[in-house]
């Protein structure tokens, strides 16, 4: 791996710092699994069947990553690169969702979302675990699992208040555009995390 531009423990600020942060605004962002009733029922129109469909669409695309990863997480170079690639694809397939108004389409957008999220918490994870030093690990993980736990939740009631306001359509693609615009500012500002290579 090749070393980080600067001292190693502003490099780890850098990147822990945002690497938090790019993981809890995707995932506060890019929560909308409590619309999808509405999505079903009003919108696509296809009730509790597809509804069960809709559901398991993100852990499909989670278990497609999963395999994947597997071969082909040591032969990524350019890691932060593709961590942010990701985290913008996350975005990218909520925006389709919430304007698609076919199941299918639907269905394929939230598969997306489950893959692009996998491949960026390995990705996360990965480099955080080799940027921290051992005597912090420990502690990263602790703040992790408040970001893990919390950002989705937080997510989830963010949706349903804006759903509730404006409508599921609003919310879900706002919240899709809300994760890309937090993906780009992270991009831009932490050029450690852009420049990151294995």
């Amino acid at each position: 791996m090749r070393p980080l531009p600067g001292s190693f423990p502003g490099s780890f600020v850098a990147l822990t710092h945002r690497n938090f942060r790019l993981h809890f605004f995707a995932t506060f962002f890019a929560s909308a699994t409590a619309l999808l009733p509405i999505f079903a029922e009003d919108i696509l129109h296809v009730g509790a069947h597809g509804y069960g469909w809709l559901y398991a669409a993100p852990a499909c695309g989670a278990l497609f990553a999963s395999m994947a990863m597997l071969p082909l997480l040591e032969r990524i170079e350019r890691r932060g690169r593709v961590l942010l690639w990701a985290v913008a694809a996350c975005g990218l397939a909520m925006v389709a969702f919430g304007v698609s108004r076919s199941f299918w389409l639907t269905f394929a957008c939230l598969a997306a979302t489950g893959l692009a999220d996998t491949i960026s918490t390995v990705i996360r994870n990965v480099i955080r675990q080799l940027e921290t030093p051992d005597r912090l690990r420990g502690r990263m993980t602790a703040v992790n699992m408040v970001f893990f736990m919390g950002g989705p939740q937080l997510g989830e009631l963010e949706a349903g208040l804006v759903a509730q306001w404006l409508g599921a359509t609003v919310s879900v693609v706002s919240g899709g555009l809300g994760c890309l615009a937090a993906t780009a500012w992270v991009a831009m500002a932490t050029p450690a995390l852009r420049h990151y290579e294995r």
